[in-house]
């Protein structure tokens, strides 16, 4: 069995390779220049494109073709894919999939999921569905597994500036969080919230420093009372995310915690300054 996702889903390079996931890029805009998400551009280069430039990019989702293609290909090594995506409330991604997967070639099964998820909210699933893949189970025991899986998954984060979120239009804020948001964009004050329901952010609060914040962070995580594991998740500080799997290692093993940085798609809506912890919740 082969596993698809999207670039959008932040899955580190290493653990991409080591898995043997597919990642199918979207495309980063700005302007008139058009970019691969990690083909053409690299983060790097995104956050140092997005310091300097006027425009505020946009993204956009692969064509249906895009992902036929990419089906063609895997289907001559497999019967069975699995295309995990990212929520359709955030993306078009599962659409273009859906679409694209009735073209693949005959003998070829293909599945298409949504995460309801973001980044690697989305990323743990479609590794939790890779490693079930490689231990041999069929396309049922494994999407079994995933939807198990995307139950118990989160996606928590802090933004240094609401007006990333407000030009991507991808996730939508209630009006007190929205207003909170505007203040403290305007006196460096970062808001922090969970992506839930698929697409929306709830507020939890304004914190002038941004070791205040990822105080908060934690106490978020170690609400929890288990957890299978982590990612934490920097655009342009890794300091912060280092910080973050210091401060919670007495409580949960580093070893099974992702460092993973925030890909191009995922920067336009969160900003240079954002920092995100997805985890899936333990069974119990």
């Amino acid at each position: 069995m082969k596993i698809v996702t999207d670039s959008g889903s932040d899955i580190p390079p290493e653990v991409v390779q080591e898995l043997g996931i597919t990642v199918i890029p979207l495309y980063i805009r700005f302007g008139d220049e058009v970019y691969r998400d990690g083909v053409d551009i690299s983060a790097d280069q995104f956050y140092d494109k997005l310091a300097h430039s006027r425009i505020l990019p946009k993204t956009s989702t692969p064509s249906p073709g895009d992902f036929a293609k990419i089906y063609n290909q895997l289907a001559a090594e497999t019967d069975s894919i699995l295309s995990i995506h990212l929520s359709t409330r955030y993306s078009g991604t599962y659409n273009a999939a859906t679409v694209a997967k009735d073209y693949a070639p005959e003998g070829c099964t293909v599945k298409v999921i949504d995460s309801k998820s973001v980044s690697m909210g989305c990323g743990l699933v479609a590794i939790t569905a890779a490693r079930e893949a490689k231990t041999g189970a069929d396309m049922e025991q494994v999407m079994q597994t995933v939807n198990k899986a995307i139950l118990r998954t989160h996606i928590v984060g802090m933004i240094a500036d609401i007006n990333y979120v407000l030009s991507g239009r991808r996730l939508a804020m209630p009006g007190a969080d929205l207003f909170l948001g505007k203040i403290g964009t305007l006196f460096r004050f970062k808001l922090l919230g969970e992506i839930y329901e698929a697409g929306k952010v709830r507020g939890r609060g304004m914190f002038f420093r941004e070791a205040k914040a990822l105080d908060k962070l934690e106490k978020c995580v170690t609400e929890f009372q288990s957890i299978e594991e982590m990612a934490i998740l920097y655009a342009k500080n890794p300091e912060w995310a280092q910080d973050f799997a210091e401060r919670i290692t007495s409580v949960f093993p580093k070893k099974r915690i992702y460092n993973a940085r925030l890909s191009c798609a995922t920067g336009v809506h969160g900003g240079p300054k954002a920092l995100a912890i997805a985890f899936i919740e333990g069974k119990d």
